[in-house]
C-alpha cells in the first residue's frame, strides 16, 4: 500500500492535488489547519506544523511510504519577505528527518521559479544559476540543498517540483490573475503597467497532476512545474478582459516597475514531459474561462 501524508493540503495547490492522490491508489493522509469538506475517502491531521515537535510527532504517527511536502508561508501580501520562511526552512528539514526514521522513501517538495536567477533564456533545472531576490526564494533554495544533502546520507529518493505561475480556483484573490478577473466581472476600471514581461502560467489543477506524477515517479532532483507556454503580462491582461467582456474598462497607462520584475521568467519543461510523460491539459485561454467561470460563481461568497 501506498500511503501519503501531504503537507498544505487545504492550500491553492494542494486541495487540487488530492483526487489525484486517490486516483493513483494512494491512501492519502492530509495536513491542515482545517479539513475540506467531501472528503470522507481522506484522513486528515488538523495539525500547525510551525508548533515545536508537530512536524517529527506527525511523521511517526502516520508512517507514510511517501511525502508531498506543500506547506509554506503563502500570504499574498508578504510571502516574498516574512521571516517565517526562515522557520519554514527548519520544519522542512525536520519533517524530512522523521519521515526517513519512520520508513518513508520517497519525499516531493514544492519549490518555486523564485529560486532562479534572472535569464533572458527558459530556465533549466541543472543550468540556469540559483540566485534569487527574495528571502521566500532564498528559503525554498536552502530547504531544497538541505533535503539533498539529507539523501545523500540516508534512503531517501527526493525531488523538487519547481512550481512556476499557477492560476485557477481558489487563488488569494489578491493575486494577479483573480484581481484582475474580480475587478472586471465587478466592472471596475484596470489601469495596468505596459504589461511586456514574458511569464509562463500554469492552470492549477495541471500543476497539481504534475506534482502527483513526480511523487509517483522515480526521478530526482529538481524539476521545473510549468507549461513552458509563455505569454506576456499584456497579452495574459487582455485575454481575461476578451473572456469577461471587459476591454473597455482596461488601460495600459499605468508607470512601469521594471526595478522588481524580471523580464522572463519562462521554463524549460524538458524534465517533466520527456522524462516523465507529462503534458499540460489546458492551454491558457480555456484554463481562465473556467478560473472565470469560478469567481463568477463565487465572487459573492
Amino acid at each position: 500500500m501506498k500511503r501519503v501524508l501531504i503537507t498544505g493540503a487545504s492550500g491553492f495547490i494542494g486541495r487540487h492535488c488530492l483526487q489525484p492522490l486517490l486516483d493513483y491508489g494512494y491512501e492519502v493522509h492530509a495536513v491542515a489547519r482545517q479539513r475540506l469538506p467531501a472528503s470522507d475517502s481522506i484522513t486528515w491531521h488538523l495539525v500547525d506544523l510551525l508548533e515545536g515537535g508537530a512536524a517529527s510527532a506527525l511523521a511517526c504517527r502516520v508512517q507514510a511510504t511517501h511525502l508531498l511536502h506543500l506547506a509554506w508561508c503563502a500570504s499574498p501580501f508578504d510571502y516574498l519577505t516574512n521571516p517565517v520562511n526562515r522557520q519554514w526552512v527548519s520544519i522542512t528539514l525536520e519533517l524530512a528527518g522523521a519521515f526517513i526514521a519512520a520508513g518513508g522513501n520517497r519525499f516531493v517538495g514544492a519549490g518555486s521559479c523564485a529560486e532562479y536567477a534572472p535569464s533572458p533564456t527558459r530556465c533549466i533545472e541543472d543550468a540556469t544559476p540559483l540566485r534569487p531576490a527574495s528571502l521566500y526564494g532564498e528559503s525554498k533554495v536552502a530547504a531544497c540543498r538541505g533535503l539533498a544533502a539529507l539523501a545523500q546520507t540516508a534512503r531517501l529518493h527526493f525531488a523538487w517540483g519547481r512550481v512556476f505561475f499557477p492560476y485557477g480556483p481558489y487563488q488569494a484573490c489578491a493575486r494577479l490573475i483573480p484581481s484582475v478577473i474580480t475587478a472586471l466581472l465587478q466592472r471596475d476600471p484596470i489601469h495596468c503597467p505596459p504589461g511586456d514581461q514574458l511569464r509562463d502560467f500554469i492552470y492549477v489543477q495541471d500543476a497539481a497532476r504534475a506534482l502527483v506524477v513526480l511523487l509517483d515517479s522515480e526521478l530526482t532532483g529538481a524539476c521545473n512545474i510549468a507549461s513552458g507556454s509563455p505569454v506576456t503580462v499584456r497579452d495574459l491582461i487582455s485575454f481575461i478582459a476578451r473572456l469577461t467582456g471587459g476591454k473597455e474598462l482596461l488601460s495600459f497607462d499605468a508607470p512601469a516597475q521594471r526595478a522588481a520584475k524580471p523580464a522572463s521568467i519562462v521554463a524549460d519543461t524538458n524534465r517533466l514531459c520527456r522524462e516523465l510523460g507529462w503534458h499540460p491539459r489546458l492551454p491558457l485561454e480555456d484554463g481562465l474561462k473556467q478560473t472565470i467561470d469560478w469567481w463568477r460563481a463565487n465572487l459573492c461568497n
